[in-house]
């Protein structure tokens, strides 16, 4: 082998490790989606939804469902989690864990826009719902 091969695989060894680990560093950046990026209020036609550290809380028209765990979204934005919702009544209500039901919430968000789709465990078609950063919510309460 001459120098000029030695050379080149060299070379060419350097820019493949450059390159492997510049695209793992792109991956870490994307999968590790920042909670501040979810979190705030999202309003939208009957919903609104305020997401914490700690979980979240979508009040419908007639409903309020209770995400009691973190939501971390994946690379794209996606997220899923459990939820219990109760009926709002009229007047003064008193939930128990008896009046909920067990809701699964799947959305994704992308930059100011976050889509909800609500999906009970009965049900075969999610309700779905477009909500955007900071934007007032038009509830239409049960009465």
């Amino acid at each position: 082998m001459n120098r000029v091969s030695v050379w080149l695989g060299c070379v060419l060894m350097v820019v493949l490790g450059v390159a492997s680990g510049t695209a793992e560093h792109k991956k870490q950046q994307k999968s590790s989606t920042p909670m501040s990026s979810l979190q705030g209020d999202w309003g939208g036609p009957h919903i609104r939804m305020n997401i914490t550290g700690t979980g979240a809380t979508l009040e419908l028209n007639c409903e309020t469902a209770t995400i009691s765990e973190p939501i971390k979204a994946n690379e794209n934005g996606e997220f899923e989690a459990k939820a219990a919702i109760s009926s709002d009544g009229p007047g003064p209500t008193k939930v128990s864990e008896s009046d909920s039901r067990p809701v699964t919430i799947k959305g994704k968000v992308e930059g100011d826009k976050l889509h909800v789709e609500v999906r009970f465990d009965d049900q075969h078609e999610p309700e779905t719902y477009d909500l955007i950063r900071g934007a007032k919510s038009r509830l239409t309460k049960c009465s």
